[in-house]
């Protein structure tokens, strides 16, 4: 359901945005027609393509506009499709007060939940600069080929993955965010976690 409410939101924004490209090349048009003519243009065609010339630059600016908005919100989709096991990457104190890293192999029955999960959620590139990202936090993802997606974990304990190389994240929220974070839990080893993922 995620999925088609995106699909449609980017559907709506590129019909606007197509819409304001041809509205503000039609007003263009307007502002610029008759120029270059040797007979002095009426004070009414002048303030219409003045008219128009504003009109054009204001929907140019809209247009921007939503390209950048289809650039934040365009939906990317994980693609765990053939997902044989899951790898969890964290961080832990040892007795000794060391920073360690450790990882672990989920079990296939919650490797699979979590795959499940993560595949039908759009991930949008993030709007502010999200910061708490590493490798030592992950998620891996590995099909017969190897590696077929690795999801940084933000390390401030909210639900946040980003998928690595890019800037591309998600929210999980809710129930989804207390099942993705209590099925990682369950698997830490150590002593003390090191900001629990």
């Amino acid at each position: 359901m995620e999925q088609i409410i995106a699909w449609g939101l980017m559907l709506i924004l590129a019909v606007l945005a197509i819409g304001a490209l041809f509205l503000c090349i039609h007003l263009g048009k307007m502002a610029f027609a008759g120029a270059g003519r040797d007979a002095p243009p009426r004070p009414a065609g002048v303030a219409r393509r003045v008219a128009a010339g504003f009109l054009a630059v204001l929907t140019l600016a809209a247009l921007l506009f939503l390209v950048l908005l289809m650039n934040m919100f365009w939906p990317h989709f994980v693609s765990l499709d053939g997902v044989e096991r899951c790898v969890y990457r964290y961080r832990y104190v040892d007795e000794a007060e060391t920073i360690r890293e450790a990882g672990v192999e989920l079990p296939p029955e919650d490797c699979q939940a979590l795959a499940a999960l993560i595949a039908g959620k759009p991930f949008r590139a993030a709007i502010d600069l999200h910061t708490g990202y590493t490798p030592a936090y992950s998620l891996e993802f590995y099909d017969a080929d190897g590696v077929a997606a690795r999801l940084l974990i933000q390390s401030f304990g909210n639900g946040r993955l980003r998928l690595d190389g890019t800037d591309w994240e998600y929210d999980f929220e809710g129930e989804d965010g207390e099942y993705l974070l209590s099925t990682l839990e369950k698997h830490h080893g150590g002593d003390r976690l090191l900001e629990a993922a």
